[in-house]
């Protein structure tokens, strides 16, 4: 028999980089994502966003690819939320996205990560905690234009 736990940090950012998350009502789109998540067989652990980003911590199975789940999720939240009158400037997603693998005993820190989102841009743009994700995860800085 195999065994495997696959924990995955998705991060990406509106179209542009717009402000378009209402913090008031991005619980509606978490609950979105939510139930997708369920539908699919993911679990969700841990979802947050700030005005201009998402960060979503799941698990998967392993015999689901990770591009397929991002390009998933950002199809379907696109579609279900570009014409909202709740998400009244959210025009889509930008093109890119970062995906970073976790272990089993990082799980509680990436969490904490995720519920203090709001204090930590007080302090960091969205582009300085992108750029210090990558330098963390063994990527250069020189990528961050992709995102």
């Amino acid at each position: 028999m195999s065994y495997t736990k696959l924990y995955y940090h998705i991060v990406f950012r509106t179209y542009k980089s717009e402000p378009s998350i209402p913090q008031d009502k991005k619980a509606l789109m978490f609950a979105y994502i939510f139930e997708m998540c369920k539908t699919y067989g993911w679990h969700l652990l841990r979802i947050n966003s700030y005005l201009d980003h998402i960060h979503i911590l799941l698990e998967s199975k392993s015999s689901d690819k990770i591009s397929d789940i991002v390009k998933a999720i950002k199809g379907a939240t696109s579609s279900a939320f570009k014409h909202s009158e709740d998400f009244p400037g959210f025009k889509g997603w930008n093109k890119g996205y970062g995906v970073f693998s976790l272990s089993y005993r990082e799980i509680d820190m990436i969490r904490n990560y995720f519920i203090n989102q709001e204090q930590h841009h007080q302090t960091f743009s969205t582009k300085d905690e992108f750029k210090n994700l990558l330098l963390e995860n063994g990527l250069s800085e020189s990528e961050y234009e992709e995102w």
